[in-house]
């Protein structure tokens, strides 16, 4: 994990130097073209430098200014400058909440069994500079920890729970996810299992039909849980 160095970012210096670099520029300009030389380098370089140092940004925006390739500070929202050829914006950040659709195919369950499973997934980055400085592509490594999560939990639990229980499975997941991320800046805000479905053909033998049967009727109420397991809307689950 990177180290976070102090904020360097400020406003009123880059201003400051893209003032400085067009007054040089201009002076040139005199000096080699005499005062309309030195007019048009002014409005030229005046033109360019605004147009190379400006960056606007939404309010849900935040974005990372390197200066020769480290890391000084977050802006936004808002307008600011940066000082061209020396500072770089290559990352933006948006605060919003995401919600991103997960399906996961040919998951093995405890009991012998292979299911698909939909869940959604709604997170935020709550610090922008340890999104950017700890991972690489936050949001395809939020992403792959979300399907790892969930392959993990339904892998580790029998068809009867996963059918009857996904309010647990869902609390499950979150909190794996949350322990993957720490450190990211991440805040995993909420997931919810949404379909589960058995692969056809994969029930034929005796001991996976059984399990389909017993989860079916459980998942109705005809049958209690297996000794030790709780479902969703009972208390804790072991």
């Amino acid at each position: 994990m990177l180290e976070e160095g102090p904020v360097r970012y400020s406003w009123t210096a880059a201003a400051l130097a893209d003032i400085t670099f067009t007054a040089v520029a201009s002076l040139l300009g005199y000096e080699i073209y005499g005062i309309d030389g030195g007019a048009i380098a002014f409005i030229i370089v005046s033109f360019v430098t605004m147009a190379l140092s400006m960056r606007v940004l939404n309010d849900w925006d935040r974005m990372a200014v390197l200066r020769f390739g480290r890391y000084v500070g977050m802006i936004g929202p808002g307008l600011y400058l940066i000082v061209p050829f020396i500072d770089s914006t290559p990352i933006t950040v948006d605060m919003r909440v995401i919600s991103t659709v997960l399906r996961i195919e040919k998951i093995g369950t405890k009991d012998g069994l292979q299911v698909d499973a939909d869940a959604i997934i709604s997170w935020q980055v709550t610090e922008p500079q340890k999104a950017i400085l700890n991972v690489h592509s936050y949001y395809d490594a939020v992403l792959f920890e979300s399907q790892n999560a969930v392959k993990d939990i339904i892998s580790n639990s029998v068809l009867a729970e996963i059918l009857a229980g996904k309010d647990v499975l869902s609390e499950d997941i979150k909190k794996l996810i949350g322990d993957r991320i720490g450190g990211w800046g991440i805040e995993v805000i909420s997931v919810e299992l949404k379909d589960v479905l058995v692969i056809p053909g994969r029930t034929a033998t005796p001991t996976t039909r059984e399990a389909l049967r017993q989860a079916e009727e459980r998942s109705a109420g005809a049958l209690p849980p297996p000794p030790g397991e709780t479902y969703a809307g009972e208390s804790g689950r072991e």
